[in-house]
C-alpha cells in the first residue's frame, strides 16, 4: 500500500486500525517523551511527524512509528505485541505483561561482557586463551554500533 492509501483511504479501517497514538489514553505505559532516541525535530512535531500505530493482526500486535516528510518510508519506533500502547476500554484499560526486546547484537555484547568479567577475575588472566579469542573476535568483525544521545 502507498502511504496515501494507509493514511487517508484506510484510516481507522478494521484491517489496519491506523491512527495516531493517543498519548493521553488511560493507563498508557509510555509517554511520548520516553521516545528519547528520536530527534527533537520529529518528537516535538506532531503536525509533520505524528506517531502512528498500525494493527498487524490481533495475534501479533501493533507497530508504532512515523512517516518521513515525503511519506514514502515508515520508521518503526516500537513493537507492541501485546497491544499495550493504547489500552482499550473493552479490556478495562489493562496492560499485558511483556518483556523488553533486544537485538541479537546487543545480546551478544552482553554475553561478551559477562565472559570478560569472569575472565578478569581469573588469577591467570594474562595467559587465558579465551580472553585472547574474545579480544580477537571483537577486533575482527566489522560491526559499527551507534546510539544517538
Amino acid at each position: 500500500m502507498t502511504a496515501q492509501e494507509v493514511l487517508e483511504d484506510n484510516r481507522g479501517s478494521d484491517a489496519l486500525r491506523c491512527h495516531p497514538v493517543e498519548w493521553s489514553q488511560k493507563n498508557i505505559p509510555v509517554s511520548k517523551n520516553d521516545l528519547s532516541w528520536l530527534p527533537n525535530a520529529i518528537l516535538n512535531n506532531d503536525s509533520e511527524f505524528p506517531i502512528m500505530q498500525f494493527s498487524l493482526t490481533t495475534g501479533t500486535g501493533r507497530i508504532i512509528g512515523y512517516f518521513d516528510k515525503d511519506t514514502s518510508i515508515f520508521y518503526i519506533v516500537l513493537l507492541d505485541p501485546a497491544h499495550n500502547i493504547q489500552p482499550a476500554k473493552k479490556h478495562d484499560y489493562q496492560i499485558q505483561p511483556t518483556t523488553k526486546g533486544i537485538s541479537q547484537y546487543d545480546d551478544l555484547l552482553t554475553k561478551i561482557d559477562v565472559i570478560n568479567n569472569i575472565i578478569s577475575k581469573c588469577p591467570h588472566n594474562s595467559a587465558c586463551k579465551i580472553s585472547h579469542h574474545i579480544k580477537n573476535a571483537q577486533v575482527e568483525h566489522n560491526i559499527i554500533y551507534s546510539v544517538c544521545p
